[in-house]
């Protein structure tokens, strides 16, 4: 939707030109007895120059965060100044865009009154006072400026970064967590009847994490992959590979974690196995969940911070 760019309103006050006049006689052109001359003359004052509000250095500034995670909260804010020397007012709508396609939309309007000279004021969203923050549920880039003022500052959307156990709900409303990893040299297993220990390749050892997922979307929805479930340590990335993950089930462990589909309101959980180094730690450890979408990407990281 392109949107009419509506300029700053800046008020100007009413000046005027104050003349005084001196003593005079009744004839302009009498001299007075010293031989002076007095015709009147005549002296203006300084017009205070209106108040400015037009987005040069020093006018505005903006409170607004380089960089937002998915989910994250913040508060647009903006301080205007008014750096004339009469008090005005100040009106303009705050814009939006993705700066990609550069097509500028109203977010809402704001408007200062009456603002003195050499002050200023803080604006933030929401004006109409319905929400109090920003969020967004894509990796993308936004862009705001304020009426025609020059600034116009972009927020980077970047990844969730999540704590173990804590939980994101996609704008579907799929709720997903992951646990804080189990790192083992071997784990156990039966077979035919004995307790048996398998062992990972040469120089690997075994990570577990538990996933959690709850479907509230209102519908029957496809629960993810484990595959989906990327486990990063160091520039290195792994996915659940059946080649390398347990062949049989572990002791104590509970269920694999397999794709489903859900009923609403239905959830489950289970283990993701992977293999990697044993000279890494479960603090060097990060597990990411994605998905593309027709909005943009959705990264989310579980670790320990």
């Amino acid at each position: 939707m392109s949107m009419n760019r509506r300029g700053v309103i800046e008020a100007i006050g009413v000046g005027g030109l104050t003349v005084l006049a001196g003593c005079s006689s009744n004839s302009p052109n009498e001299q007075s007895e010293q031989g002076e001359d007095n015709t009147p003359t005549q002296t203006a004052t300084e017009v205070p120059a209106p108040a400015k509000f037009d987005g040069t250095a020093g006018t505005v500034e903006y409170h607004i965060p380089q960089e937002l995670g998915i989910g994250e909260r913040a508060t647009i804010k903006i301080t205007i100044h008014n750096t004339g020397e009469r008090s005005g007012d100040f009106s303009a709508p705050l814009y939006v865009r993705d700066p990609e396609d550069g097509e500028w939309q109203v977010l809402q309007h704001w408007e200062a009154n009456d603002v003195p000279p050499g002050n200023s004021v803080k604006m933030e969203t929401p004006a109409d006072g319905i929400t109090k923050f920003i969020q967004f549920d894509h990796i993308r880039r936004v862009q705001y400026r304020l009426g025609e003022l020059s600034k116009s500052p972009v927020i980077q959307i970047t990844p969730a970064n999540l704590s173990w156990g804590e939980q994101y709900t996609t704008p579907e409303g799929y709720i997903i967590g992951i646990n804080q990893p189990s790192l083992q040299d071997t784990y156990e297993h039966k077979k035919f009847g004995y307790t048996v220990s398998a062992e990972p390749d040469d120089g690997n050892q075994w990570v577990f994490v538990n996933a959690y997922v709850k479907n509230e979307t209102g519908q029957t929805a496809l629960s993810p992959f484990g595959s989906d479930f990327v486990l990063i340590y160091d520039n290195s990335q792994v996915r659940q590979n059946y080649d390398d993950s347990p062949f049989y089930d572990p002791i104590n462990q509970g269920d694999e974690f397999e794709v489903a589909e859900l009923q609403p309101g239905i959830e489950r959980s289970g283990w993701i196995a992977y293999q990697i180094p044993s000279n890494i730690s479960a603090n060097d450890i990060t597990i990411a969940w994605s998905k593309t979408t027709f909005d943009g990407d959705i990264i989310i990281n579980w670790g320990s911070g």
